[in-house]
């Protein structure tokens, strides 16, 4: 019950911060993630190295929360999609850049949106 409680508070939290301020757009959001995907670091060991600036921390950080909202709260909601264990937070961020380029009728969504829709174009059940 305090789960649902949870994610029913998040949800609300943010739908009204989304009415209240102008949310940053699909195409605005990329380019945030510009500094990442084209400066990561691929480790020997199967770890990334982040650049060191806000932009690329920003970016990650959002893509850290979907992938918890993800994992904790979407899919006890009855969300579909079906992210292998596997698939690395940069894969995830690399399929979102891929999504926006091949379909940039997309990029005046809200951000938001256009995560969850490149995460279902990949990974949808």
């Amino acid at each position: 019950m305090k789960k649902k409680f949870t994610a029913f508070a998040v949800i609300f939290l943010l739908i009204g911060t989304a009415q209240s301020v102008k949310a940053e757009s699909t195409l605005e959001f990329m380019e945030s993630c510009r500094e990442l995907t084209e400066n990561v670091e691929f480790l020997p060991d199967g770890m990334v190295s982040l650049p060191d600036n806000n932009d690329a921390g920003y970016c990650w950080g959002v893509f850290k929360t979907w992938q918890q909202l993800h994992t904790n709260v979407a899919t006890s909601l009855g969300d579909c999609l079906a992210i292998p264990d596997e698939v690395t937070l940069i894969q995830i961020v690399l399929v979102f850049e891929k999504f926006v380029k091949d379909n940039p009728a997309q990029g005046h969504l809200d951000f938001g949106k256009g995560i969850y829709n490149s995460l279902k174009d990949s990974w949808g059940c």
